[in-house]
């Protein structure tokens, strides 16, 4: 019979804080994305991105996520509609800033794209 060893935690292997993954299929009508709204470029689905994550931020279950570093990872198309998204995070924090809009700010730490597999679809 074979032993098992039950996972352990420790301080210092960054099982403290928790990852959450928040998976985005863009435009609506792709993979398992629906809705009534009708986007027809990347830059159109921007502010329906932003929204969702006002909605999860200001939510009791996920406000507690919203002071944690932001990554925002993409592969394949999400070359193309990462960079558009994260820019359109940044213009409403500026927005935010400057008291124009009442939202919570979303700050993106990192963007990441991988680039093998965009490079190879495009």
């Amino acid at each position: 019979m074979p032993t098992v060893i039950p996972p352990l935690l420790t301080p210092t292997a960054g099982t403290i804080l928790a990852t959450v993954l928040i998976y985005i299929d863009q435009p609506i009508g792709t993979g398992f994305s629906y809705g009534t709204d009708t986007v027809n470029s990347t830059k159109a689905t921007a502010p329906f991105v932003w929204t969702a994550f006002q909605v999860l931020f200001e939510s009791q279950l996920f406000s507690k996520y919203a002071s944690r570093e932001f990554i925002f990872a993409t592969e394949s198309y999400g070359g193309h509609y990462g960079p558009s998204f994260v820019t359109y995070f940044e213009e409403q924090n500026t927005l935010i800033a400057s008291g124009e809009i009442d939202a919570v700010p979303i700050v993106v730490s990192t963007l990441m794209i991988n680039k093998q597999v965009a490079f190879l679809t495009y």
